[in-house]
């Protein structure tokens, strides 16, 4: 598996990760964040995007899930990345009905916060 800055020509691969979910809202392209791609053997099988320090989507193919170090390798990357910029914490926004996704970042020491903006989404949030 390597990761690589993701660049216009993923969009489309990522946006097929998202169709299924009804979280996958982010708006126009998803190059306007900063998006690392999992790629094995030329085909995107994960992707994260943030912007500031805010995890703003991580999606990782149906067959690659599971598989821990795709998803914890995304997080890691986006992680670092947020980490080199000063910010103090880490911010997600999870699908209240996502338990796996929860699970996923609570492994990830990634706290649920109380109070949602929305009935259907759960803030979590990790110190730095």
């Amino acid at each position: 598996m390597d990761l690589r800055v993701g660049s216009g020509d993923d969009e489309p691969a990522m946006r097929r990760l998202m169709h299924p979910y009804r979280n996958a809202f982010l708006p126009g392209s998803l190059m306007e964040y900063e998006v690392r791609v999992a790629e094995v053997d030329g085909e995107v099988v994960g992707f994260v995007g943030w912007r500031g320090s805010r995890i703003l989507a991580l999606y990782v193919a149906e067959a690659w899930r599971g598989r821990r170090e795709v998803g914890t390798a995304l997080l890691a990357e986006a992680e670092s990345a947020i980490r080199r910029k000063d910010f103090k914490e880490i911010r997600v926004m999870v699908d209240a009905d996502a338990s796996p996704a929860q699970r996923f970042y609570l492994r990830h020491d990634y706290e649920p916060q109380q109070g949602r903006d929305h009935e259907d989404f759960v803030w979590m949030t990790k110190r730095l």
